[in-house]
């Protein structure tokens, strides 16, 4: 009996052994369960994320394509605005050298001019001291004739007298 006792208590143990084996394993099936309930719950999160971030890349591409079109854009029109900028500076060069140009010949027109101004001016006071000079003598010659015209007046009283070379003896100048 002992024999069978010890291999009762031998098989009660392999039982309570089996039993905590069977435990143990359904234990351990339990927590498998939930990390395969995670892995796949991570699996989804992963997917999840790879597509967000193959979406990210997307939109980073776009983004970089529209940066790289407004940069190509900006940088043709700051070209053109340089270029225009160009073009008026050399068209306002040129109208400022056209105008320097006609301030040259204003200034020489008005140099003419004040040359011509100051040379009428002499010409003027030289006629003017030459009409002076004309008026002078034309008063002096009318007063001769007219002391010749009196003196021919009287002359023909004189002429009746016997006076006839008295008119000849005067100087006309």
């Amino acid at each position: 009996m002992s024999k069978h006792y010890k291999q009762m208590q031998a098989i009660q143990e392999q039982v309570s052994s089996a039993k905590s084996v069977e435990k143990d394993l359904k234990a351990i099936k339990a927590k498998l369960g939930d990390e395969e309930v995670l892995e796949k719950s991570l699996e989804a999160k992963l997917v999840e994320r790879q597509s967000k971030v193959e979406h990210m890349e997307g939109l980073k591409k776009q983004l970089e394509k529209e940066c790289s079109t407004v940069t190509e854009e900006g940088t043709k029109y700051l070209n053109s605005k340089k270029s225009e900028v160009e073009s008026k500076r050399h068209v306002i060069e040129t109208r400022q050298r056209n105008v320097e140009a006609v301030l040259s010949k204003v200034d020489a027109v008005n140099s003419t001019i004040t040359s011509i101004k100051e040379s009428a001016t002499v010409k003027v006071d030289q006629l003017d001291r030459k009409s002076r000079e004309i008026v002078e003598e034309f008063h002096k010659y009318s007063n001769l004739i007219a002391r010749v015209v009196e003196s021919g007046a009287k002359g023909c009283a004189i002429k009746g007298a016997g006076f006839d070379n008295l008119g000849s003896g005067l100087i006309v100048d």
